[in-house]
């Protein structure tokens, strides 16, 4: 195949994905570390203590968040048509 039918191939499978102009949507991502106060030191997802982002995240289902799991693990919480995630390095995506 020469190069020019491959980047016309390329193309056409981004163009397919697009969006028509009365579909257009625009969101915000906020990610967030969590640190510790006093060290600001990352609090892991799994802390001994019950300090960790797994803990954060089940006082907020008993808020009223719904949880996500991969397995036994809480992934993240939706409510209200936001959500929050958790992503590499235990940091929180809303």
């Amino acid at each position: 195949m020469s190069y020019n039918k491959q980047i016309d191939r390329i193309v056409e499978y981004f163009r397919k994905q697009e969006k028509t102009p009365d579909n257009l949507k625009i969101g915000a991502e906020f990610e967030h570390f969590v640190v510790r106060e006093n060290d600001l030191s990352a609090v892991r997802y799994d802390e001994n203590s019950k300090d960790g982002i797994r803990d954060l995240l089940s006082y907020l289902m008993q808020k009223g968040w719904r949880g996500n799991f991969e397995g036994d693990n809480l992934i993240g919480l939706e409510k209200d048509g936001s959500t929050v995630t958790l992503e590499p390095g235990a940091q929180l995506e809303l």
